[in-house]
């Protein structure tokens, strides 16, 4: 995990770097903030963002731990403040909602004191509410956000999606409505892994979205109506239990036996995934799947097993 959590600085940095030169040559700060950032090979600021946040939640825990000494203390609470910065930089409101979850959890289960506790959710208040108003993709995307007015609203059956760019709630509601019409024509059995894309595509075209249709190819933008497009129902419950069961479980071993570090990692890495999976269709790219299946295994059957005195 720290290693991971160096390379995740060492692509950020690299990210940054490139930025500020892009700022020096040409004083725009347009590489400084947003997706634009992300120069990686193959890499898509989502994940990135996800790289991130992971970092932040073992480091986090670590720390509050004492797992360093003195001296390595301070440089990891250095790391972690950087891969911090760097994913409000990034500016992906999936992953600091995220953030917040995590970052909210850890402070009412492990920290003490009413002054204290308040005192960290102010900062925590305070460094979101700093991003909002001075990262200028993040704003775009909270006005969006909270925007709800007709002209901010895709309407279907009407050939009125083109002409213009659209922010992610207005597409994600458009692209839920046209999943559901799916759903209703196939609840039980879905329609097949392979038919998922055409089928949707089908349904844009239904709908008159011709954004999306002629112009994009979205999936589901929701892993739980991704897997209900593919399995129907069946598939739903299966996806959702795969969750359900071990955050039910962490959820009572916390309850039941004191803050387990490592229940307490593989609880908020489920909640965090949970969270992203309401936005996104993460298990649709292959990184995602890679992501999930990986840091899963190692929390469910390693860091997550109780251990006696001696192994500990």
């Amino acid at each position: 995990f720290l290693s991971f959590a160096w390379f995740t600085l060492a692509g950020c940095l690299v990210c940054f770097s490139n930025g500020v030169v892009y700022f020096l040559q040409s004083g725009s700060t347009e590489m400084l903030d947003g997706y634009p950032m992300v120069i990686l090979k193959d890499m898509s600021p989502f994940m990135l963002g996800l790289y991130c946040l992971l970092s932040f939640l073992y480091l986090l825990g670590a720390v509050y731990k004492g797992a360093f000494k003195k001296r390595e203390r301070t440089i990891y609470v250095i790391l972690l403040l950087s891969l911090s910065a760097f994913l409000f930089l990034l500016g992906n409101r999936n992953v600091l909602f995220s953030w917040i979850i995590v970052a909210s959890f850890f402070l009412l289960v492990n920290i003490m004191g009413r002054r204290v506790r308040l005192l960290f959710f102010g900062l925590v208040l305070a460094a979101v509410a700093m991003a909002v108003i001075f990262n200028p993709s993040l704003q775009r995307q909270w006005k969006d956000l909270t925007d709800f007015s007709a002209g901010n609203t895709i309407e279907l059956d009407n050939d009125k999606s083109l002409g213009r760019g659209w922010g992610g709630k207005a597409l994600r509601l458009a692209i839920w409505q046209c999943s559901i019409d799916i759903i209703k024509e196939h609840p039980l059995t879905g329609v097949g892994t392979g038919d998922v894309q055409d089928s949707l595509q089908a349904a844009y075209e239904r709908r008159k979205f011709y954004f999306a249709s002629r112009y994009n190819t979205y999936n589901a933008h929701n892993q739980f109506i991704q897997e209900t497009l593919a399995y129907g129902i069946a598939g739903f419950i299966l996806f959702a239990a795969c969750l359900a069961v071990p955050l039910v479980v962490c959820f009572r071993h916390l309850r039941s036996n004191g803050n387990g570090y490592g229940r307490q990692l593989y609880f908020l890495f489920l909640v965090s995934f949970f969270a992203i999976c309401l936005t996104e269709s993460i298990l649709e790219i292959s990184k995602g799947i890679v992501f999930y299946s990986f840091f899963n295994s190692i929390f469910a059957f390693v860091l997550a097993l109780p251990t006696t005195k001696s192994s500990t």
